[in-house]
């Protein structure tokens, strides 16, 4: 008779993922939160463009507006920030940009950007007039490390304080609350905040 394996063969434990692969899953998949709130905007998220237009507003539309007015504020903080300071320019544009990209995901207008210092007074007014939230313009400390504390904790604040819109929102705008709460909690702690 032929004689068979033994049953006691050793099973090799299952390999897990390198940790490399597990860190850079996990900033891949926040980088996608934050670049992606436009492609969410796509759809009618809360859910405005699904009936008649002399259909009654949806739940979500306060939620949304709200939103974007948390968005604009914290936008015209950046813009603030680099006005004051623009040798953080090279730190904070693509920052401001995921933001102003948020502005626009929750049906807000975002500002081009801010005036640059040494340009015209004709400049800022005309990007003051794109954005609601600039004509009150946040103070912005006078070191640069101070600043960027100060937007940090603005990022952190904002991002906090969507999660009460959170259960208010349906669902398809909860997520983009929810995505968008995330890159602005992300952003905190690379300004050096904690989130």
């Amino acid at each position: 008779m032929p004689s068979s394996p033994p049953l006691s063969t050793p099973v090799p434990a299952p390999r897990r993922p390198p940790r490399r692969a597990v860190l850079a899953g996990g900033a891949a998949l926040l980088l996608s939160a934050c670049g992606s709130t436009t492609a969410a905007r796509r759809g009618s998220a809360d859910g405005a463009g699904s009936g008649s237009p002399s259909a009654s507003p949806s739940p979500g539309a306060a939620v949304r507006a709200r939103s974007a007015r948390a968005s604009e504020a914290l936008l015209a903080r950046y813009d603030a920030t680099l006005t004051a300071h623009p040798e953080l320019a090279e730190r904070l544009t693509a920052l401001r940009s995921q933001i102003a990209q948020h502005v626009t995901a929750f049906g807000g207008t975002a500002a081009t950007g801010p005036a640059a210092p040494g340009t015209s007074g004709s400049a800022s007014a005309s990007a003051s007039a794109t954005s609601p939230s600039a004509s009150a313009a946040p103070r912005v400390p006078a070191s640069g490390p101070a600043a960027l504390r100060a937007l940090a904790g603005a990022a952190t604040a904002t991002a906090a304080a969507r999660h009460a819109d959170l259960l208010a929102a349906p669902p398809a705008l909860a997520r983009l609350i929810a995505s968008v709460a995330a890159c602005e909690a992300s952003q905190a702690v690379l300004l050096g905040g904690t989130a």
